[in-house]
């Protein structure tokens, strides 16, 4: 069986980057491309499933999770910038489309799952038969079988197809002798035949809860899908659901973890509040509103409250409130969804820049540290704390975008893959301590600066770029 495991793989991108790594790189684009390939996406309707049952990533557990497919945004939005393939917007898209339409909710959170079953099998929604592929196409069913791998016999039980790409569209143009972007109209007109065949069959059933920790990895989902397309729906999307969050899970100083038919419940775990935090320092650098560096402060400081444990350094599980567990519970493994504590130690990294709170930066190295050893014999499983140590390693950059035309700068800016970069800026100074003294009347300044020591501000984004790549290779 084969999970994605979407942050680990964007830690190694991040190495392979900053590393000039080209076997680290082709390794992840690799894995990218026969994941979105593969029958654990759904060729027709967009979104991923759990995981494959296989090592080709064909025949998937037909389950599809936000928390998978957020992350995955989040992969596909960062390989994009890198890569600018094509490909990988269409991936995006789709999933975000997926997920708006399957699992949203009407007060703009979003729910947790769809099921594996539907009329008692698994699978049954999403398969095809070689009969009903031609019934449905026509003449134009035989590119379509064979772009997806469409037997008559099956490539699964029961001859049934999972639809998997199983070759690549030069050539199959070459083979049928006609252009490559007619093959591609072909398939992509009959996958939407198959898409509205499918509405008549009885759906998987809907997981309705929602769960803070999924949705603020939604969040930063759409405003990493936002970044790297400048989709303008992605932003309101990332906005609306962060305002979910806000206004219905956060309440008198506490987080909520569960919201089923309009009732929050259940005292949130750390997960909850890491990646809310997470969620709301994301939409502060596609946004440059300070409100959400605020909430992401707020929610930190109930974190530190609630849940940090001064002897081991680590965040508990489970809030000092609630009632208590057997035993005390720190989860720092990386899993197919990071722990709460990586992601607090890049949280407490990330504010602590942003605001320039010496303290975080502290307990955020210190977490790091005593991890150490655990990172070296078992890297696959501490991939956030990789990614850390790699940001500590080097010092990120921060860049200050200052002035009127801020919005536009940031996001042309924020197109590019940039490793350990964390943004911030607006009209004002927003009482910012990096953002003091630069303002420029009648200009939008770009300031790169690292560990507060910023180069010449510049008004072009290709040249701000240049500052950054010279400071990384001197």
């Amino acid at each position: 069986m084969k999970f994605p495991m979407p942050k680990s793989y964007l830690a190694l991108l991040n190495y392979a980057v900053i590393n000039e790594d080209e076997k680290a790189r082709a390794a992840v684009l690799l894995t990218l491309n026969k994941m979105a390939q593969g029958g654990i996406y759904d060729q027709i309707g967009g979104g991923f499933s759990r995981y494959s049952t296989d090592s080709y990533w064909h025949i998937p557990h037909f389950e599809k999770m936000l928390y998978d497919n957020a992350q995955l945004i989040t992969l596909y939005s960062e390989a994009y910038k890198l890569t600018q393939n094509p490909y990988y917007k269409q991936i995006i898209d789709e999933t975000i489309n997926f997920c708006s339409t399957e699992l949203m909710a009407e007060e703009n959170g979003y729910f947790s799952s769809l099921d594996a079953d539907s009329e008692g099998e698994e699978g049954k929604f999403y398969v095809w038969t070689y009969e009903e592929i031609n019934q449905l196409l026509g003449s134009e069913a035989t590119v379509f079988n064979k772009y997806y791998g469409v037997t008559k016999g099956g490539n699964w039980e029961d001859n049934q197809n999972v639809l998997k790409i199983s070759t690549a569209l030069d050539d199959l143009a070459k083979k049928f002798d006609q252009p490559e972007n007619k093959i591609k109209t072909s398939i992509d007109n009959s996958r939407m035949v198959l898409f509205n065949a499918r509405k008549s069959r009885i759906r998987p059933a809907l997981d309705d809860k929602i769960l803070t920790s999924w949705n603020g990895l939604m969040v930063s989902g759409l405003a990493h899908a936002y970044e790297a397309l400048g989709n303008e729906d992605y932003r309101t999307k990332a906005v609306a659901t962060g305002e979910f969050i806000w206004d219905n899970m956060w309440d008198d100083g506490k987080l909520f973890r569960n919201r089923k038919n309009g009732k929050s419940t259940i005292n949130g775990f750390l997960d909850d509040y890491a990646f809310s935090i997470m969620a709301f320092t994301d939409l502060y650098q596609v946004t440059f509103n300070k409100m959400w560096l605020d909430r992401a402060v707020t929610l930190t400081k109930a974190t530190l409250n609630s849940f940090y444990d001064k002897k081991s350094k680590f965040f508990q599980f489970k809030s000092a409130s609630d009632d208590p567990l057997y035993i005390k519970k720190s989860v720092i493994e990386d899993n197919v969804i990071p722990s709460g504590n990586s992601a607090m130690a890049i949280n407490l990294f990330v504010l602590g820049h942003l605001t320039y709170n010496e303290q975080y930066l502290k307990m955020s190295t210190e977490m790091v540290k005593i991890s150490a050893d655990r990172m070296l014999q078992h890297p696959a499983f501490y991939y956030n704390w990789f990614d850390l140590y790699q940001m500590n390693l080097m010092d990120p950059f921060e860049v200050a975008i200052v002035g009127d035309d801020h919005n536009h700068i940031r996001k042309e800016l924020s197109r590019a893959f940039l490793p350990s970069t964390i943004l911030l800026g607006g009209a004002t100074d927003e009482n910012l301590e990096l953002l003091k003294s630069k303002l420029v009347a009648g200009k939008t300044m770009i300031y790169v600066c690292v560990n507060k020591t910023c180069q010449l501000p510049v008004e072009n984004v290709n040249i701000a770029l240049e500052q950054m790549k010279k400071l990384r290779t001197n």
